[in-house]
């Protein structure tokens, strides 16, 4: 494993730590997979955006001097896909999301990623 991913999956796990201590029902926090999979980016994203890798409820973004977390109701958002709006289970159909970007100030930039 290498420097730049040992310190993504720190700081990932810090990031879901620190997140999942809280005793608010209404507050979802994603299921942590410890063999997270990561896409390079094809053109098929934003040119800042190097590898995405998908979470249990959002996506993890690696970009050059950041990373972006994207978080949405899973919960509300199955229950749609599974014909929740057809049986009018809910009456607002918008699912709330979240978003955090981390910055690393002072960092060396990466400008790609490798394969391992």
């Amino acid at each position: 494993m290498t420097l730049k991913s040992a310190a993504v999956m720190l700081a990932c796990m810090l990031f879901i730590r620190v997140f999942s201590q809280h005793n608010d029902p209404k507050i979802v926090v994603p299921h942590v997979n410890p063999a997270l999979r990561f896409t390079e980016n094809n053109g098929q994203w934003k040119d800042n955006i190097l590898l995405k890798a998908t979470l249990d409820g959002g996506a993890l973004y690696v970009e050059k001097n950041a990373l972006a977390f994207d978080f949405y109701d899973k919960e509300k958002f199955r229950s749609l896909h599974k014909a929740g709006a057809y049986r009018q289970k809910y009456k607002d159909l918008n699912i709330n999301c979240h978003a955090y970007r981390i910055f690393f100030d002072g960092c060396n930039m990466v400008n790609s990623a490798e394969k391992m």
